[in-house]
Formats: structure tokens, sequence, C-alpha cells
């Protein structure tokens, strides 16, 4: 039986952005604009974080970094819990230490590579930035008004005056 058009219709609708790229992000809420999913004011709401990013440059955010510290203590809890459990002679209850030191490593794993991301972006060069600011330029992703914006901010940020 062919598949029917009608029921794929709602899973091309997904929010489908899950890259660092400005370029590909903006795409995808172009795409999504005005739908079930991204309404107007979150459009504005998410395509005003995006140009933020670019004009102040990647940056730690304080509520990711304070979401790990509590996931990781939490976390830390539980193996400490798991580990009294299997002193305990007459308890062979090996699971909690198990699944909270696997979770641990995971959860050091995501933490790693966000700060590795972060540094990453934080290196590219000047002229990386302004490249990817003109492609998104010449996409119509953004106007000339938020291209100078930016484009100064760019500049100010590294000492270098805008030419």
């Amino acid at each position: 039986m062919p598949p029917n058009p009608s029921k794929e219709q709602p899973r091309h609708q997904e929010f489908e952005s899950d890259s660092d790229s400005a370029r590909e992000f903006l795409e995808s809420l172009e795409r999504q604009r005005g739908s079930r999913l991204l309404n107007e004011t979150d459009y504005r709401e998410l395509r005003g974080w995006v140009l933020m990013e670019l004009e102040k440059g990647p940056h730690l955010r304080i509520p990711t970094l304070l979401t790990f510290g509590v996931v990781g203590l939490l976390l830390f809890a539980f193996l400490l819990i798991g580990l009294e459990m299997l002193t305990d002679h007459n308890s062979r209850e090996w699971l909690l230490a198990l699944a909270s030191g696997c979770c641990l490593l995971l959860w050091g794993y995501f933490l790693w590579r966000y700060v590795a991301g972060i540094r990453e972006q934080a290196r590219m060069s000047l002229q990386e930035r302004l490249t990817e600011l003109e492609d998104l330029r010449h996409s119509n992703l953004i106007s000339q008004t938020e291209f100078e914006k930016i484009y100064a901010a760019l500049h100010m940020s590294r000492g270098v005056p805008p030419s």
C-alpha cells in the first residue's frame, strides 16, 4: 500500500535544525515561520537570539553550566549511594552504582563537548566570521542594517577598526 501523503505532511513540519551553523538555523527558522510549530513571536525571539550570538560571539552560558552542575551532583550522589549499597554485605544491588557511573561518564562527555564546541567557535578568525556574515547577507537571511551592526560589533570585539 503506498504511503498516504497527508499522513507524512506533519513529519515535514518538524523543526529540523540541530546544527551549529547560523545559516542552517536561520534557513530552518524561515521555513518554519508562521507554522503551528513556530509562531511569529517565537520566530522573532529565536532569530534575535541567533543575531545576538553572531554579534557577541560564542560564550559559555551560566544557566547551561548550572544545569550541568546540578545534574552532575545528582549523578555523583547516586553513585555514592550505589557504592554504599555495594559495601553492605547483605545487599547485592550493583545496578544503581553501575547505572549512575555510566551516566556520570556520559555527563562528563556532554560537558566536555559543550565546552570544546564553544572554544572551537571562539577560535574562528575574524575573516571566517566575516565570510559567514557575508554569506548570510547574500542569502537574504539578514538585512543590510543587521549586517552592518554585526560587522561593526565583530570588528570592535577584535580591536580592529571596521573598513
